[in-house]
């Protein structure tokens, strides 16, 4: 069975560092992006990265605005939204 690869979305820029920060303390590898226009017509960053654990425990409430399951080539699907 394969890894899912998780497209994260957040409330503020803040959210995407803070992220960013855990990830690189577990040596998880990701990449920074602008979000997708298919997931939202405002800006902001989100962050892809393979994940294989309960992908709830990366959710910094308050920061994370949702998390969506990401299949290629702008398919995306969510897992869960998150209010401010």
């Amino acid at each position: 069975m394969s890894i899912p690869t998780y497209q994260f979305l957040f409330h503020t820029t803040y959210g995407a560092i803070h992220l960013k920060k855990e990830l690189q303390q577990r040596g998880i590898a990701f990449v920074m992006s602008d979000v997708p226009r298919s997931l939202s017509s405002g800006c902001g960053l989100s962050l892809r990265f393979e994940y294989g654990g309960e992908v709830r425990e990366l959710v910094f409430f308050g920061e994370t605005a949702a998390i969506y399951l990401y299949f290629g080539e702008e398919e995306y699907e969510l897992v869960e939204g998150f209010a401010a």
